[in-house]
This record gives structure tokens, sequence and C-alpha cells, in this order.
């Protein structure tokens, strides 16, 4: 008995100890980088088949984490051809594919997740092919385009020009003028300050307008609603047009030189203001109260 008993506990440790070598490449945590930047400076990321996220926090210091799922770096780059660069206060992130499919269980492979940290005041510039994007608490310009993921900007103080194929966007309390396309999903602004230019092919668009606009907006669809919630005050001139639905308004809008009709509204909301400009093909328009 105690020789079996010694043998099982050998088994047990030998048993723990190949298990503890096969997890340390699945436990490792992918890629990173960090460099010294100032304040203003970019990051330009090209990838294939990544999400992108990033957030911002105090210092000069920018951070860049390339994972997928718990792989270790020689995993991803077995499958990666990534490059990551400096050149003064511009990092330039690129990630491609060697090769789309390697056998049968790269279909279930997980796609990689780019996680970077920057200083508050800062530029991205961010394209991938497949995955999502998200951007919050950011003092700068953004672009970011997506072949088939969705956006989320929050808490931007800066132009926004974001794109995206297939997924929806979401903008929510930023100030600067945005411009947000989207060819198969909705849109959805809360508290923007700036103008807006929005449109989807084929979702609803809906926004909350809590404070006056400093310049005109348009808000399109080809295939839905379009909803816009308006603060107490708003000072606006109204168009809404739709062609497969009907407009409706909480607001006394004054139409003299406009015009008022079913699926038709155009005229001075609290006065007048900066142009609200509403369309839609084959939905329905509401201008409601906050």
């Amino acid at each position: 008995m105690a020789k079996r008993a010694k043998s099982f506990r050998a088994l047990s440790v030998a048993a723990i100890l190949f298990l503890t070598l096969l997890a340390a490449p699945i436990l490792a945590n992918g890629i990173e980088h960090s460099f010294d930047v100032k304040a203003g400076g970019r990051i330009r990321v090209v990838a294939q088949g990544a999400s992108i996220e990033v957030d911002t926090r105090p210092g000069n210091r920018a951070y860049i984490n390339i994972s997928r799922g718990g792989d270790s770096e020689s995993r991803i780059l077995r499958d990666y051809d990534i490059d990551v660069s400096q050149d003064g206060d511009t990092i330039v992130v690129e990630a491609d594919r060697k090769r789309l499919f390697d056998g049968f269980f790269n279909w279930f492979k997980k796609s990689l997740e780019i996680s970077i940290v920057v200083p508050e005041r800062f530029d991205v510039d961010l394209t991938t092919s497949g995955g999502s994007i998200q951007i919050a608490d950011l003092e700068g310009s953004v672009d970011a385009r997506s072949s088939g993921g969705s956006l989320r900007l929050q808490a931007i103080d800066g132009p926004i020009n974001a794109r995206t194929s297939g997924g929806s966007i979401t903008v929510k309390e930023c100030t600067g003028t945005t411009h947000v396309r989207t060819s198969g999903g909705s849109i959805r602004i809360d508290n923007a300050k700036g103008a807006i230019n929005a449109h989807t092919s084929g979702g609803s668009v809906k926004a909350f307008l809590s404070a006056q606009p400093v310049g005109n907006s348009r808000l399109t669809t080809s295939g839905g609603s379009v909803t816009v919630y308006l603060a107490e005050g708003i000072s606006v001139d109204l168009d809404a047009k739709t062609s497969g639905g009907s407009v409706r308004t909480d607001f006394k809008v004054l139409t003299e030189g406009g015009s008022h009709s079913r699926n038709k509204i155009a005229g001075a909301l609290n006065g007048g203001g900066p142009e609200l400009y509403l369309r839609t093909s084959g939905g329905s328009i509401r201008v409601l109260r906050q």
C-alpha cells in the first residue's frame, strides 16, 4: 500500500507539472509595447480581423497590448505579421493575417484584440477589417473604420469621422463635429453638442440633443425610422420628410414659408436656428421632447 501511495503521489506531481507546462503559453499576455510620447501625438492602427479599444490616462506614455484569447506571443505571430513602431510622437500598429485558413481548427480561433492606452490629448486613426472599435475619454480627432463591426465612441472632444459596413454606431457625450455612416446597422447619438451628419442604409437613427446645436445637422436612413429627442429651448430650422411613413413633432413649428403635411414638416422651432435635416425612405420621423 505504501508503494502504491508513493507511486500515486509521484504520478500526481508529474501530471500537475505537465499541465502547468502545457498551460504556460495559454496564460501568457500576448504582445505588449510601451512608448514615451507627448500629448497631441497620433496613433494609427491597420489590422485584419481585430477588435480595437482605446482608452486614456494622464501622463506621457502609450501602451499597446495585442492578444488573442490566452495565446502566447509565439502563437499569435504564427498566424499574424505584426509590426509596432514609433516615429516621433506617431505610433503605427500593423497586424496582417499570414493566411486566412490553416486547417479545420482555424474556424474556431478567436480574433485579435488590440488594447491601447494613450495620453488624454491624442489623435487616433483606426482601421479594422472585421472587428469592433471602442474609444473613450479622448481629446483629439477620431478616424475609425470597420468593415463589419460596431463602433462605440464616448466622451470625445474633437472631430469624429467614423464608418462601418455592417455594424451599429453609438456616439455619446461628444462635442465636436460628428460624421458617422453605416451600411447595415442602427445609429444612436446621445448628448452630442456639435454638428451631426449621420446616415445608415439599413437601420434606424435615434438622437438625443440636450444642448443647442452649433451647426447644421443631417440624420438620414434609407430603411428605418428617425427619432430625435430635443431639450426644451433648443432652436432649429426643422426640415423633416419621409417617403414611406409619417412625420410628427411635440413642438410647435412656425411653418410660414415652409410646409406641414402628413409626411413633411418644414419650419422654425423656437424661433429657428441651425438646420435639422431629417430624411427616411421607409419609416416614420418623430421629433419629441426629452
